[in-house]
């Protein structure tokens, strides 16, 4: 529900979002910030890496964002937000300070990882941060696991400082031919791909993916969270 009438949208959030506030905030990056959350109503709530909430972030507005990581016993939830600074969302969580209330709705969705792949690997951008950290703590020990951030601004180690074996690609003039750049040196048939962040690049990563390497739809998972064409996703 990416908007609504206020008055819904203040009944929604009562009705069936998790009271929770603001423990702290840290800065990763120029446009990357995570903030996490606590509450009881945080405690049990059954989330997997994958998994996503929502919030209300104006009178009318709700967005969509994936922890990249929940504490059911403690009631805490860490979310790395990309700042880009062209909507309610963004401003909404650049806002945020310690001590804030605030509320989450869900954890629900149908992204997970796929528990008996041999090899899992990792594509998207800047808003995807958050949900590869979460994925990529979630592979088995006994699985491979690769991946690519693309970005402009982003510090070279932001995932090996997390113990993520994933890369960070600078973007060229065109989103998403980095990836598919990277793309072109690991593919394997063998590997089960998460393509996720600008709806466009997704797309034609999930279109390469199959007619020039024929990897089975069934290897493929997708997550678009934003498009050029399209608010609130």
């Amino acid at each position: 529900m990416p908007e609504i009438p206020a008055f819904l949208a203040a009944r929604a959030e009562a009705w069936f979002g998790r009271a929770c506030t603001v423990l702290e905030t840290e800065t990763l990056a120029p446009r990357l910030r995570r903030v996490r959350f606590g509450g009881a109503p945080l405690k049990r709530c059954g989330w997997r890496p994958g998994h996503e909430v929502e919030v209300r972030v104006g009178a009318r507005e709700f967005r969509h964002y994936t922890p990249m990581r929940w504490d059911d016993a403690r009631g805490e939830v860490d979310i790395l937000f990309y700042l880009h600074g062209r909507g309610p969302g963004s401003a909404w969580a650049e806002a945020l300070r310690e001590g804030d209330a605030t509320h989450l709705m869900g954890p629900g969705g149908r992204l997970r990882l796929d528990a008996d792949a041999a090899h899992h690997v990792f594509l998207g951008d800047e808003t995807t941060a958050g949900l590869f950290a979460a994925l990529a703590r979630a592979v088995p020990p006994s699985a491979g696991l690769t991946g690519a951030v693309e970005g402009e601004g982003l510090p070279p180690d932001l995932f090996t400082a997390m113990g993520l074996p994933l890369d960070v690609l600078s973007r060229g003039p065109t989103r998403g031919a980095a990836l598919l750049a990277w793309l072109d040196r690991v593919v394997t048939v063998d590997s089960v791909y998460y393509l996720a962040g600008h709806a466009e690049s997704v797309v034609a990563l999930r279109r390469a993916l199959q007619r020039q390497w024929s990897i089975p739809a069934r290897r493929i998972r997708t997550k678009a969270y934003w498009s050029d064409n399209r608010r609130g996703l």
